[in-house]
């Protein structure tokens, strides 16, 4: 029986299968459409796209050249580069376009026999690319072929198709490859919603990877082996099939994280998740998909404008129609903060010496290419990768004890995801941030923070973690660090100060990282580990790590601090040494020149040694120039005291987050009074606008700060 709707379902089925027809005849209109091709050309009378057209016409007039020494990857990786230079040829070269034509047919009909379509992910992934470049090269030279010409390539295409089966591993590839076939036969006439979902479920709520850092690269950034996996919702957006990427919040986000904060200051890759330890530069070969960033905002545009220099873009079709427009101004990366994602934190300043840390904490569950690294570090500086995790690949590299994170009870974390950023603040100065274990740590409430502490004049910048756990019970809490050295580590101090070379795969020569286990661990033991899959790499070799062991009793323990100080030839003097009077539990940062920061444990009792400095809260830093505290940091505390300065500290109801550098800071407040202290001070602004007193005396003025995180600024006479 038909439904009385049934007429109309009907019809409009035929209607989207007509459009299709339609459409598929309209060659070429997956990546660019004829009426397109004069103002292409007009636009390679200027730079870049001038260049772009030489280069596509060299490739092109080269020819591909298949050499059975090049294995699979290789010869599926110079395939595509040439059909996407022959493809661009043929748009921007009239005069020539029948010669390109023929160059792609004789690609397809010949040179494709030579991918293999056998094996594990050589013999799938990049033959998916091969065979996507295929039918975009096809469908952009298409009027440039004779009827019998196109159906041979179609049937050929049609043929290797049939190798690749539409669901299976690396399923972003198997999609790409066959929904684009789909859309060039006019098969599919909407959504493609199978590859929207998976690749949604590769990036965290606000934009961070799920896999790994040169994964979010390699497979949504485009690396030519699998620029398929990317550029099919290019395809998607371009034909009116679906328009759901480019306006994509979380897809707009991922691509300015993926341009601005997942390679370090020198270009590297962060090593998060499954990373090639041996691998110089993030992006060396620049994919064609790069100069499309713009596509997703202004802000991924300019981070990708950042991130590519001086590079050039290529002589390839996607690299030359898939921009809407000229990416905007370079705008160096600066420090953001991602609920589900973590804290990645470097200097606002274009310097591959600049400092950079990480901390990872994912709420999203993680993919197989994640490893167990909740709450894990990264830290580049001086132009080196300071700290490696457990490379690559999989479940052999992925444990907690590989990465730079902490266990209780030795324990393997349970998950590949954590709780995510509790809070944290970005301030002149500092950075802060908190992340939560969550489902990782079975056995404990644990909190991490990391704090970098920005060089400045006359000082140098370092690093806090600071580690609160509770266990449920007696327990070994061990926290693990992987300097990037193959050198043993140098035991400078009584088991508290460590200093490592940095020559593990380094760019440079005399890098080193200070490591103050500032609480004193019960015992630190160094062993060697492997830097990724040896079997399957061996290239990358072994590093060294630190195991640090502390006892937690019934009542589980309180904050461990952890500094860790870059140092070269020029930068990072400081003298770091530990709090010797009683009750003190902290360290001095001395950088010379009267100026000296304190790393205080919490609570800190005024009298107690820490240089007239009181606190109560989980732990603080504080820095004095000449006796005059110019900065302070305190998690969640009620109380700071500092002596004399433009801010002397601070007194609240409930405890906040606070950093506050002379009269301006940030806060972390969960709705309370706070009193600000210092002598004059007059009125206070908070986001920018004046906030009513709740009193005033000769020692500070107190405000309300409503819950939420807050710009401060306060007045004096």
């Amino acid at each position: 029986m038909i439904s009385r709707h049934g007429p109309e379902l009907i019809s409009i089925v035929l209607l989207l299968a007509c459009l299709g027809r339609a459409l598929a005849a309209e060659h070429p209109f997956l990546v660019v459409k004829a009426g397109q091709f004069e103002a292409l050309r007009a636009k390679a009378e200027k730079e870049p796209w001038k260049s772009m057209k030489a280069d596509a016409l060299a490739r092109a007039s080269a020819g591909l050249r298949v050499k059975k020494t090049d294995g699979n990857s290789r010869t599926c990786i110079n395939y595509a580069r040439y059909l996407g230079a022959c493809a661009l040829a043929h748009v921007l070269d009239p005069d020539g376009a029948a010669g390109h034509a023929r160059r792609v047919r004789e690609a397809i009909l010949t040179d494709l026999d030579a991918v293999s379509f056998k094996g594990q992910w050589e013999g799938a992934v990049p033959p998916c690319n091969a065979v996507f470049m295929s039918i975009i090269a096809l469908d952009t030279v298409h009027g440039g072929l004779d009827a019998e010409a196109r159906a041979a390539c179609e049937k050929r295409i049609e043929a290797k198709l049939k190798h690749i089966r539409p669901r299976g591993a690396w399923p972003l590839a198997r999609y790409g490859a066959h929904g684009t076939w789909a859309v060039y036969r006019g098969k599919r006439t909407g959504p493609d919603d199978r590859y929207f979902k998976e690749l949604m479920s590769q990036i965290t709520a606000d934009g961070v990877t799920t896999t790994a850092v040169t994964y979010a690269w390699a497979r949504l950034g485009g690396h030519y082996s699998r620029t398929v996996k990317a550029a099919y919702m290019d395809v998607l957006e371009f034909t009116g099939l679906d328009r759901r990427y480019y306006r994509n919040a979380k897809l707009r986000e991922f691509h300015r994280w993926l341009y601005a904060l997942a390679a370090t200051p020198a270009r590297q890759p962060v090593p998060i998740g499954d990373t090639i330890l041996a691998a110089r530069r993030m992006g060396a070969d620049f994919s064609p998909l790069t100069w499309r960033a713009g596509n997703f905002g202004p802000e991924a545009g300019a981070a990708a404008a950042w991130f590519l220099g001086d590079a050039r873009p290529p002589g390839h079709i996607l690299a030359y129609v898939l921009p809407r427009g000229p990416l905007p101004e370079p705008r160096v990366p600066g420090s953001r903060l991602f609920p589900d994602g973590g804290a990645w934190f470097r200097r606002p300043v274009d310097d591959p010496d600049a400092l950079m840390a990480v901390l990872y904490n994912i709420k999203s569950p993680g993919k197989w290419h994640a490893h167990k690294e909740t709450n894990g570090l990264a830290l580049a500086g001086r132009g080196e990768r300071l700290l490696v995790n457990g490379g690559w690949l999989g479940p052999s590299q992925a444990g907690a004890a590989r990465q730079n994170t902490l266990t209780v009870g030795g324990r393997d974390h349970r998950t590949k995801r954590g709780g995510g950023l509790t809070e944290g603040l970005i301030a002149p100065g500092l950075d802060y941030a908190c992340g939560a274990g969550g489902p990782a740590i079975a056995d404990a409430d644990w909190r991490r923070s990391l704090c970098l502490v920005h060089p400045g004049e006359g000082t140098s910048g370092y690093v806090v973690v600071c580690d609160e756990v509770r266990a449920k019970g007696p327990s070994t809490v061990t926290s693990f660090l992987h300097p990037a050295t193959e050198s043993p580590v140098r035991r400078v101090g009584d088991r508290w100060e460590y200093e490592a070379r940095i020559d593990h795969h380094a760019l440079g020569k005399g890098v080193r990282l200070g490591i103050y286990y500032v609480t004193r661990p019960t015992s630190v033991t160094e062993t060697e580990q492997t830097s990724g899959y040896l079997r399957r790499m061996p290239k990358v070799g072994r590093h060294r790590r630190l195991a640090a062991a502390y006892g937690a009793d019934d009542n589980g323990r309180g904050p461990l601090l952890t500094l860790l100080v870059p140092r070269d030839a020029e930068h990072g003097r400081c003298a770091v040494r530990r709090l010797a009077k009683a009750g003190a539990s902290g360290a001095v940062v001395d950088h010379g020149g009267g100026v000296a920061d304190l790393v205080l444990a919490g609570p800190q009792p005024a009298g107690a040694g820490a240089d007239g400095v009181a606190f109560d809260g989980r732990f603080a830093v504080c820095r004095r120039r000449k006796g005059e505290t110019v900065l302070f940091f305190v998690r969640k505390g009620v109380r700071f005291a500092g002596g004399s300065g433009a801010v002397a500290g601070f007194a609240s109801e409930k405890p906040v987050s606070i950093v506050m550098a002379g009269r301006t800071g940030r806060v972390v407040s969960p709705g309370t009074r706070i009193t600000f202290l210092g002598k004059g001070l007059q009125s206070v602004r908070l986001d920018e606008k004046a906030v009513e007193t709740a009193g005033r005396d000769a020692d500070g003025t107190t405000v309300l700060v409503p819950a939420g995180t807050h710009a401060i600024e306060l007045g004096a006479d």
